[in-house]
Formats: C-alpha cells, structure tokens, sequence
C-alpha cells in the first residue's frame, strides 16, 4: 500500500526496494514500514458494511528508530474501483521506551493516514 497526497501509483514490486515512507506491506500478523514495524497482537472487526468495506480495531507492538510503543489503530478498508483505500487511524499510543528498554516521554501525536493498494 501507498500512502502520500501527491503520486498514489505503485507496484507490489516497488516494496522491494523500501526506499519510502509511503510504503507499508501487511500481512496477517505484521506491517512493515521503510524504517519501523508491527506486530500484530490483535484485531476486531467493528463494523462489516459489505465484503468491501469493512473497519476494524488492531492491538499493535511496534518498533523502530530507536524505540517501542504499543498502539491500538482503527482501519477502514473500502474497495475503490479496482483497488483497495486504508483509512488508518492510531487512536492510542502507550509504553514507549528507547532501544535500553527505559521508559520515554510520549510525544502524545497520533495521526491519520490513507492509502491505496499497489498492484
């Protein structure tokens, strides 16, 4: 998937050089991005409209950059035309700590992020 507001064109092929913040790849127990990534601890569909749109709560361990956090997100997948739209939202962000396991101060941003489906 991609996410930016300006070029929402890519490939599947395109993860494989993960020179990109746009790009995250997820599978059903993990979201990789270019510098950080997730596990997935959990998931509960909140509301299925249809096969095509479905929203969803995700219990999240992520890492990178030099720090962990816990976050629970809310995802809303809908079909467009031929590819799928991700509204991402972390609604929660928690336990944060440096790369010696020592607690941090949390910045307490969470943010809002779409993204389209690569081909």
């Amino acid at each position: 998937m991609v996410g930016d507001s300006g070029r929402n064109e890519c490939t599947k092929a395109d993860w494989n050089d993960r020179k990109s913040d746009r790009l995250m790849n997820v599978s059903p127990r993990s979201i990789e991005y270019w510098e950080s990534g997730c596990d997935i601890v959990g998931v509960a569909t909140q509301n299925q409209q249809s096969p095509e749109a479905v929203t969803s709560k995700l219990s999240l361990s992520c890492s990178g950059e030099g720090t962990s956090w816990r976050s629970i997100q809310l995802w809303h997948t809908r079909l467009m035309g031929a590819r799928k739209l991700l509204v991402q939202a972390e609604i929660k962000r928690w336990d944060e700590r440096d790369d010696n396991g020592k607690r941090i101060r949390p910045t307490g941003e969470l943010y809002v992020d779409v993204a389209v489906e690569c081909k």
